[in-house]
């Protein structure tokens, strides 16, 4: 066995603790889907189709059969080296497709509150960068890696960590413009709230804010921890590389699915009365519009239009 790779003992030790967090994230992870299967129907299966409702599918439904494949993967018995290293670069690309879908939805969110192209085009370009950068650091990580068969231990599935000197910077570099976005997300988010939140009369507007300001908080404090654990186990033990990602999965999957779920409820349709009307914003109800079309059927409240754009063109837009 090659002088870079640890003792059999933290082998061990590692591979048990992956099969556990993976398992448990996979739990997570399905019974959050059973407990709002009943909002989704009502919210999104029933809902007016759009690239919105087609993210929530997307977010929804990949990560469960990431995981099925990961499962796969932790109990398969006496994989070859050459398996292990298929299942690795497909399952990662695999978990960048979801994680690209899943900044989409924080993309169309935060230009929803803004309604400001040249915003769009900056989150967007941040987004495909992050999601190259990922590829390209794993793609280089993976030329280096060691994988061992768990087999040659006692156990079932498999390990791989990379121990070369190249590893570190290039994990280090994996995370930063994904850490870049995210804060910048959450950042826009949380100034938009706050400048709206005492100035939005519409019924039901400022409750909306305060639930786009909740969500945005707990998933930006839940996914930086979870990634920031994930980046100092990387550095401080290579072949426990993967002890949180299935917790980061399952954590980003969750969260950005109730964010949905709870948009679209607070957007759902309601009866106006004529001083709420009176009392509308017309750049206020292009955000409410943008967001109604991303959450849920647009409001039939019969609300003011920016002159250049029309429900219509909403709807069509998302």
């Amino acid at each position: 066995m090659d002088s870079s790779v640890p003792a059999m003992s933290v082998l061990f030790s590692s591979l048990v603790a992956t099969k556990y967090t993976t398992v448990a994230s996979a739990t997570v992870l399905v019974w959050d889907m059973a407990l709002t299967l009943d909002i989704e129907i009502s919210r999104v299966w029933l809902a007016r189709k759009s690239l919105g409702t087609t993210l929530f599918f997307l977010n929804r439904y990949i990560p469960p059969a990431l995981f099925t494949f990961d499962l796969y993967s932790q109990f398969v018995t006496s994989p070859t080296i050459e398996v292990c290293k298929q299942y690795e670069l497909s399952s990662t690309i695999m978990d960048l497709v979801s994680i690209a879908v899943i900044e989409a939805v924080l993309v169309m969110r935060t230009h929803a509150l803004y309604q400001n192209r040249s915003l769009l085009a900056l989150l967007s370009c941040l987004g495909v960068v992050s999601i190259i950068n990922m590829l390209t650091c794993f793609l280089i990580v993976f030329r280096y890696e060691t994988f061992i068969p768990a087999s040659l231990i006692g156990f079932k599935g498999c390990l791989s960590g990379c121990t070369s000197s190249l590893c570190q910077p290039l994990l280090i570099a994996f995370w930063i413009p994904f850490f870049l976005l995210e804060t910048l997300v959450f950042s826009l988010t949380a100034w938009k709230s706050y400048k709206s939140y005492t100035t939005m009369k519409l019924n039901g507007s400022s409750n909306l804010m305060a639930v786009l300001m909740r969500d945005g908080v707990l998933y930006y404090i839940v996914i930086m921890s979870v990634s920031i654990c994930n980046f100092l186990i990387w550095i401080v033990d290579p072949f426990a590389s993967y002890l949180a990602v299935g917790l980061l999965k399952s954590l980003q999957a969750t969260i950005c699915s109730r964010l949905l779920l709870n948009l679209r409820g607070m957007l759902e349709p309601k009866p106006a009365t004529v001083s709420q009307l009176e009392n509308v914003f017309p750049t206020q109800s292009s955000a409410m519009i943008t967001l109604a079309s991303i959450g849920t059927v647009l409001p039939s409240t019969d609300i003011s239009y920016p002159p250049d754009r029309s429900r219509e063109d909403y709807r069509e837009q998302w």
